[in-house]
């Protein structure tokens, strides 16, 4: 739970200086984790393989999420090299 708060801590560089959080506004923030992509490799439309697949799927979610006025937390559990 300390890790998820002293991460999440670190998205406050989405305000400048000048900007604190704003009282009744809504922050959109939307999360996304990836773990044990050791050998998990799936194909997506465009035959793209393994990380060049998540590159994809990951850059439209946050195109996605932007055009909507939010923001993107992408956090990854490694295993990649075991």
């Amino acid at each position: 739970m300390l890790t998820a708060l002293l991460l999440l801590s670190g998205c406050a560089g989405w305000l400048t200086a000048n900007q604190g959080p704003q009282q009744d506004t809504l922050y959109r923030v939307t999360i996304l984790h990836t773990n044990d992509h050791h050998g998990r490799f799936w194909s997506n439309r465009y035959g793209e393989y393994g990380m060049a697949a998540r590159k994809t799927l990951v850059d439209r979610i946050r195109k996605e999420v932007a055009a909507e006025g939010g923001h993107v937390l992408l956090l990854d559990a490694g295993d990649i090299n075991t």
